[in-house]
Order: C-alpha cells, then structure tokens, then sequence
C-alpha cells in the first residue's frame, strides 16, 4: 500500500497543484506580463478545467484499454509538456493551450490511480487509500506557497521548475508502481446501466462544489491584494496555509467510515461555504481562518466524492471517479468564467458571496448510494 500512496500522492501534487492551480496564484503577474484582463484571466483559466473535463471523458475506456499504468505515464507526458508551455509562454493562446493540457493530466490522473488502488490494494484499503492519494493537491500546494513567495515575479523559472519535477514524477511512476492489468480492464464493460439513477446525485453534488469552488481557486490571491490590500508576501503565506490545512481533508476515508457519508458530506459542503463567504470579512485572522477552511473542505470533499464514486459504482472504479471528477471540472469551468465576468460586473466581494450561497445547494442533495452497477 505505501508504494501505491505515497507515488499516488506525489503526482497528484505535480498535475492538480502545480498544474491546475497554480495558475491561480501567479495569475497577477503572468496577466501583468501578458496584459491580460480580469475577464480574460478567467476565460484562460477555464481552459485547464475544459481540458479537465475532456480527460475525465475519456479517462474509464482509456484506463481500459491500456491500464490504470500506462493512462498515468500519459498524463505525465501531458502535465510536463503543459508547464513546459506555460513557462514559456509568449502571449494567451499558448498560456491557454499548457494549461489544457495540465487539465487533460489531472482528469487522467485520479481516476486511473483509482483503478490502481482497486486493482493493487485490499477492498478494505480502498477509502483511506484514495483520500490519502487525493489529499497529494494539498502537499503540492505547501510546496507551491514556498516557490511562490520567492518567485512570483519568476513565473517563469517557477514553471520550468515544476516540469523538472514532473520529469521526475514520471520516472517515479514507471520505477514503482505494479504493473496494469490491462486485459480484465479491457473486459469490463464501459459504462454502467441506469447510469443517471445511479450517479445522479453524485453528479449534480459535484457540480455545485465544483462551480462554488471555481472562484476561490482562481481569484483567491487577486481578492486578497486587490479587495484586502494584502502585499504578495502574505497572499502566498495564506495560499501555503491552505494548502496545510488541506492536509487534513485526506482523512475523508476515515471520517466516513466512522460517521456515515451523508454527515461527512454535509460538513464539508457547510465548510466551504462558510470559507468562500468569509474571504470578503476583513482582517488577517479571519483571512486565515478563511483559508484554512476552504483547504480542509475542497480536498475534504473531492476525497468523498471518490469514495462516493467508487461505492454507486463497485466493479467500475475509475467510471465512478470519472464521473464525479467530470462533473466537478464542468461547475469548475463555467464557475471561472462566469467569477471573471461577475468581478469586472460588480466586485469581487459580490462575486465570492453569490459563488458561496450558489454552492449551499449541495446541501440540498442526499449522499445515498443506489447500488444498480
């Protein structure tokens, strides 16, 4: 098992922190660099979700047909290649084009790690080991707040520094992870029957995090300079808290063992809430506190997610995630470009508060696991 976790958690960082979310943290100075708008921002920002999304598409039949294994050292070449581009990019088109490609990395990424630990792991493993692959975001984003804080104005060098690691993330993978057993994916059927009484209320709680949490994602360090007045230095001091606090969110697994997926499912929902709600309040403390949640929540409840995932959809483990991880990159797209448009519209203040009373719908929606796979 630690073989499996500790390379799951490793590449997660590498394709979802450094990857997909970064982009959020530089975006100040790459926009300043490229002359890019607010608008613009958002609209470029969605590119690494539609990338995302188009991943998750196709992620159960690739996963099929060449193994949990071989998808992972594809979506290696697609988050190195991705940073190579964004690292040198010269104006939006080729800032747009690396960060699809990170997005089609990070959509491959979980739900073939999610056929791996079903395949190389006890049934009884499954939960704690996929929270704790998940909750790699969050290492990644504690190395992301460091190289932020001295490297901000050298974007540039951050990005070219992050493909070294994925380089080496790829021969991490190929080094220790067990060979795919690619025939019986090949078997298995690609997509289950009654699939909307299934999975629909996986998709549609996935939707409302996923659009909810768009917004801090992309603007959070934009709102904290820009509405709070916090210098860079402290907006990546708050973007590592995060991303510590998020840490946390990998004992999901644990929590819903013990308390039942639907409360689980309800706190984390209430959680990220409150924290998108609290990053308009002024003040460092409650800044922080706004931070701190928002990590231990998102991560908190992409880890459910895949359990919830894995459990509407026992013989088709990557199919489940897919499915939850697509329709949490769907809310994600169209929340960053719609968060784009509302702050140049109104405020950023506005925006956060409308993206988190829109996210409470999520609580509206039970957790339950209809077994018709």
């Amino acid at each position: 098992m630690k073989r499996i976790v500790l390379t799951g958690t490793v590449f997660i960082a590498i394709t979802y922190a450094l990857g997909r979310f970064s982009y959020g943290l530089f975006m100040p100075e790459i926009s300043a660099a490229l002359r890019l708008s607010e608008a613009s921002s958002g609209s470029i920002a969605s590119m690494a979700y539609a990338g995302y999304c188009l991943a998750l598409l196709t992620a159960s039949s690739l996963v099929r047909w060449g193994g949990g294994r071989g998808t992972l050292q594809l979506a290696g070449v697609c988050v190195l290649l991705g940073l190579l581009l964004i690292g040198t990019a010269g104006h939006g088109l080729s800032l747009a084009v690396g960060l699809a490609l990170t997005g089609l990395s990070s959509g491959w990424a979980s739900p073939a790690y999610g056929e791996v630990v079903h395949s190389g792991l006890q049934p009884e493993q499954h939960g704690r080991g996929n929270a704790w692959i998940n909750s790699g975001t969050s290492w990644g984003l504690v190395v992301l707040g460091p190289i932020a804080y001295f490297f901000s104005a050298e974007w540039r060098f951050a990005y070219l520094g992050f493909a070294v690691l994925a380089a080496l993330a790829i021969l991490m993978q190929w080094r220790l992870l067990p060979q795919a057993r690619a025939q019986e994916n090949r078997s298995a059927p690609g997509v289950p029957s009654r699939l909307w009484r299934t999975g629909g209320r996986l998709m549609g709680a996935a939707f409302a995090v996923g659009a909810a949490s768009a917004v801090y994602w992309t603007f959070a360090r934009s709102m904290w300079q820009a509405w709070h007045g916090l210098t860079g230095d402290s907006a990546a001091f708050l973007w590592l808290l995060m991303g510590v606090s998020g840490i946390l969110g990998g004992f999901a697994g644990v929590v819903v063992e013990r308390f039942g997926q639907g409360a689980a499912y309800r706190w984390g929902v209430g959680i990220l809430m409150l924290s998108i709600c609290g990053i308009t309040l002024s003040g460092l403390p409650v800044l922080m506190l706004s931070a701190i949640l928002f990590g231990i929540a998102y991560i908190f409840l992409t880890g459910i997610f895949i359990v919830w995932g894995t459990r509407c959809f026992p013989r088709h483990a990557a199919f489940g995630i897919s499915l939850a991880f697509l329709m949490l990159g769907v809310g994600q797209f169209g929340g960053s470009m719609a968060a784009g448009v509302l702050i140049e519209a109104t405020s950023y203040a506005v925006a956060f508060l409308s993206f988190g009373l829109f996210g409470l719908a999520g609580l509206a929606i039970r957790p339950t696991v209809p077994r018709s796979d």
